[in-house]
């Protein structure tokens, strides 16, 4: 369902105009998180902003062409509910103009992201089962090509980013569970290192 919901909408994307100038959506780069990332990450964590700066860099040097539009950009079982197998999505409150893949990284990476690094392999094959079976239903309304599938793995990067800044803003980090605490550093460790939190699924 996720796959043909979020197939559907980037097909839409492609032929959507808004009707007055003033409706248009912000462009990725003006998301809220990564415009305030100095404000809330501690100013000793070189690595991290050095590591920001060159995925960012990245991203914006990928080709726009048909691969770039109007995305969701917060798709998460948050977002949606399903009822008598019909799914429907809600909270378009990040919607923006980014790639494609950002939409499709984003699920890969709420679905995964509570199995810490102790299970590695774990985390690996449920990301790589819900690839398969979302890319079925989403290749009925737009193909994907194989730079596409390999650009996930900075999206990827780039969703971590914007939850590791959520963290610094909104928890009381003197005062985390043990679960907490663990994600928050081993996600410095992946930031910094420019590791994606899957790896070899695409």
């Amino acid at each position: 369902m996720c796959g043909e919901l979020t197939g559907q909408i980037h097909k839409l994307s492609r032929t959507y105009v808004p009707s007055r100038k003033e409706f248009m959506s912000h462009d990725w780069t003006e998301n809220s998180y990564l415009k305030d990332i100095k404000k809330y990450i501690p100013s000793n964590q070189d690595r991290v902003f050095e590591s920001f700066k060159q995925l960012t860099s990245q991203i914006n040097n990928l080709k726009k062409e048909d691969k770039y539009g109007l995305i969701h950009g917060d798709i998460n079982v948050g977002n949606f509910f399903i009822d008598h197998n019909k799914m429907t999505l809600f909270d378009f409150d990040e919607c923006q103009y980014s790639w494609y893949e950002e939409d499709i990284a984003i699920q890969i990476f709420y679905m995964v992201y509570v199995v810490l690094n102790d299970s590695i392999p774990e985390r690996n094959k449920q990301a790589r089962k819900f690839l398969k079976c979302f890319l079925k239903g989403y290749e009925r309304y737009r193909n994907i090509d194989d730079e596409s599938l390999n650009n996930l793995s900075l999206f990827l990067r780039l969703r971590e980013f914007i939850v590791y800044i959520g963290m610094y803003r909104s928890f009381d980090l003197s005062n985390l569970d043990d679960w907490t605490s663990t994600y928050i550093a081993e996600s410095q460790e992946r930031l910094e290192e420019g590791v994606p939190i899957v790896e070899g699924i695409f």
